[in-house]
C-alpha cells in the first residue's frame, strides 16, 4: 500500500513539474520573461500584534518579476505600504497665561521590502502560485500638531517620528486569470496581458517597538512617547493586476 502511495505521489510530482517546465514553444517565444503587477489588501494583525493593534489596515502591493525559461521560478522583489491606525485628537495646555489647543494627527503605518520567491506556470489563462518571501518591515509613526490659539490665527506644523525595522520572512498562495489582451499603440505587433490576480500572504515579522496611542504633549510642547513591543505578524488578504508583455 506505501509503495502504491509512493508511486502515485511521484507521479502527481512528475505530471506538474512536466506541465511547468513545458509550456507550448508558441507561448515560450510570445510572452517576455518579465512581470510587473499592483494590489492592494486588507491586513489583519495577527497574534500578539492582533492583541495590541486589534482592527484590520489597509495597504497597496507592488512587485517585479523576472521568470526563468524552461523552469516554474520566478524572482524578484515586492514593496508594500500599510497603515494600521489613524487617530486625530486635541489637547489643551496652559503654559503660561494664555490657553493653546494642540490638534494632534497620528499615522501609524508600516513599509515593507521583501525578497520573492514564486512557483507557478507561466503559461495559461489561469495560473496558480506559491511565493516564499525574505524581507523586512519599517514600521513609523508621523504626528502632524496644529497650534489653535485663540489669540494668534497662525496655524504651526510640526511633524515627528518614532520608528523601528525589523526582519521579515512568510509565504503566500494565489491565482492570477487572465482578463484582457492590449495591443500597444506604437507598436501593434506587441501586446499586454492583464491578470486578475488574487493572493493571501502569511508574515512573520521581528520583535518592533510602535505606536499605538497618541504621544501626550508636556506643558513645555514636547512629545511624550508610550511605546509597544510585540511580533508583527500580519495576515494580507489582496486582489489586483499583473502585466505580462510581447513583443518587441
Amino acid at each position: 500500500m506505501k509503495q502504491r502511495f509512493a508511486l502515485l505521489s511521484k507521479t502527481i510530482l512528475a505530471f506538474v513539474f512536466l506541465w511547468y517546465v513545458k509550456p507550448p514553444e508558441a507561448v515560450q517565444a510570445q510572452e517576455k520573461p518579465f512581470e510587473v503587477g499592483f494590489k492592494l489588501y486588507t491586513g489583519i494583525p495577527m497574534n500578539d500584534f492582533g492583541d495590541h493593534v486589534g482592527s484590520p489596515g489597509f495597504g497597496l502591493e507592488g512587485h517585479y518579476g523576472y521568470r526563468f525559461p524552461h523552469t516554474p521560478l520566478t524572482v524578484g522583489y515586492e514593496l508594500s505600504y500599510f497603515n494600521y491606525g489613524r487617530r486625530d485628537h486635541t489637547e489643551t495646555i496652559t503654559p503660561d497665561l494664555f490657553r493653546t489647543n494642540r490638534v494632534i494627527s497620528t499615522r501609524n503605518n508600516m513599509a515593507s521590502l521583501h525578497l520573492l520567491a514564486r512557483l507557478g506556470p507561466h503559461y495559461g489563462m489561469i495560473r496558480p502560485y506559491i511565493d516564499g518571501l525574505f524581507g523586512m518591515n519599517y514600521l513609523y509613526t508621523r504626528s502632524h500638531i496644529r497650534d489653535n490659539n485663540i489669540f494668534d490665527n497662525d496655524q504651526k506644523f510640526s511633524l515627528y517620528h518614532f520608528d523601528d525595522t525589523v526582519l521579515s520572512y512568510g509565504a503566500g498562495a494565489g491565482f492570477r486569470i487572465k482578463v484582457q489582451e492590449v495591443e500597444r499603440l506604437l507598436n501593434p505587433d506587441s501586446k499586454t496581458f492583464w491578470y486578475l490576480d488574487i493572493r493571501a500572504a502569511y508574515l512573520r515579522g521581528g520583535s518592533a517597538r510602535y505606536l499605538l496611542q497618541e504621544p501626550a504633549i508636556a506643558t513645555d510642547g514636547s512629545m511624550i512617547f508610550t511605546p509597544e513591543r510585540s511580533h508583527t505578524d500580519i495576515l494580507s488578504l489582496q486582489v489586483g493586476f499583473t502585466l505580462f508583455f510581447s513583443g518587441n
